[in-house]
């Protein structure tokens, strides 16, 4: 039996779920719009097509980036911006296909790809990602930086002007 892959992408505007094989190689990639609420069941349906389509019926482990804040005990988004739940329980629906679960905020996931995958000695870097919002990735002195409850790097919660009455949209 083959060791499946299953990669796992929650954006504020669309969710794209794939399967790679053990050399790294896609096997394919389905793309669905992020519904406002039921999003469980928006990441439930991408998977099932994808696995239905593909034939596969086996996943070996699955990765997920998200937008955060995460609560990683738990495998949950809390709050999330752009989309109208409190908890999103991701990890609850990925274990219905596989035991081996990651979750890591999507600007975690990316530098710790660069680190992983690019440049192993890479010491210090911060990444940031721009989409629907604004999130980061740091590394310091060579370690991935979470902080006690899995967040230090949300860099895209910061007021930039009290006074604007603008909101950011997890509140």
């Amino acid at each position: 039996m083959a060791d499946y892959i299953l990669a796992l992408d929650i954006g504020a505007s669309k969710i794209i779920a794939a399967i790679f094989d053990h050399r790294g190689e896609i096997i394919d990639i389905e793309r669905v719009s992020t519904p406002r609420s039921n999003v469980e069941r928006a990441i439930d349906h991408v998977i099932r097509r994808l696995l239905g389509r593909t034939g596969i019926s086996y996943i070996a482990k699955a990765g997920i980036a998200a937008p955060g804040p995460i609560n990683y005990r738990e495998g949950v988004l809390e709050k999330p911006p752009n989309i109208d739940q409190d908890r999103v329980h991701v990890t609850d629906v990925v274990k219905r296909y596989t035991h081996h679960v990651i979750i890591a905020n999507d600007g975690v996931a990316g530098i710790w790809a660069e680190k992983a995958l690019v440049k192993q000695d890479l010491e210090n870097a911060v990444l940031v990602t721009i989409g629907t919002g604004i999130g980061g990735g740091v590394i310091v002195d060579g370690r991935i930086l979470i902080g006690s409850n899995g967040n230090a790097h949300e860099i895209g919660h910061i007021v930039v002007d009290v006074d604007s009455g603008l909101e950011c949209g997890c509140g």
